[in-house]
């Protein structure tokens, strides 16, 4: 829940946001960064920024890409880079 009120405050203030709006299959998107706390999984982080009537998977999918990442181990302290909702 901690990180949901996180999000949420990050979107309405506008922080924490970086790329712009492009079309094309490889343009820049908008993002979240997000600093993963104790007990956090790749789950519950997708969860929070996927968007109402989206697949959580492709939204892991996506943090894998934008991340480089091979597994879903993550570590308190690590940074991610989100997709934000469209």
């Amino acid at each position: 829940m901690v990180w949901a009120v996180v999000a949420l405050c990050l979107v309405v203030m506008g922080l924490g946001r970086m790329g712009a709006q492009a079309t094309g299959a490889n343009a820049p998107r908008e993002v979240l960064v997000h600093t993963v706390v104790s007990g956090e999984t790749v789950w519950d982080i997708a969860r929070a920024v996927t968007a109402p009537g989206d697949d959580v998977r492709d939204t892991i999918v996506a943090i894998g890409e934008l991340n480089d990442m091979d597994d879903p181990h993550i570590e308190p302290g690590q940074t991610l880079v989100l997709p934000m909702s469209q």
